[in-house]
């Protein structure tokens, strides 16, 4: 990398078609190559992205949202253990997302049914809507 002087940045820039090259050249490759390695890397993580499981992911959010209402759950906490601490933390209020904790849990663990993927994109539809508690105050 230390010899690559400038007469060699010109030439390679020739062997790439450019006929009499200049550092304006230089930069254009520069630039195309920076954009193709982001393109590659943007490419790469939604392709990482894609190989996760969905339900933990969704689990995930829901841990999330309700650390943010002031309840912290460890990521080993299973969909019950979870709500059985909404209601605990929560009361009547967070009734419904205790619930679709468990609907949840049941549709990873139950027998899945040929409806299987609509009822996952019931559910994540409905995460969105559920009425998540509200942020306790700390004392």
């Amino acid at each position: 990398m230390l010899n690559y002087t400038q007469s060699r940045q010109l030439d390679l820039l020739k062997s790439l078609g450019f006929e009499s090259p200049s550092w304006q050249d230089l930069t254009t490759v520069l630039g195309a190559l920076l954009g193709l390695a982001a393109l590659g890397g943007a490419g790469w993580t939604l392709w990482e992205r894609s190989q996760h499981d969905p339900w933990l992911r969704l689990l995930a959010r829901a841990r999330q949202r309700l650390a943010r209402s002031g309840l912290t759950l460890p990521d080993t906490l299973p969909p019950r253990a979870m709500a059985s601490r909404v209601q605990a933390q929560f009361g009547d209020a967070a009734q419904g997302v205790a619930d679709w904790l468990l609907r949840l849990e049941q549709w990873r663990y139950g027998a899945q049914p040929e409806t299987a993927g609509h009822q996952f994109g019931a559910l994540r539809r409905e995460f969105r809507t559920l009425p998540w508690p509200a942020p306790t105050a700390r004392q």
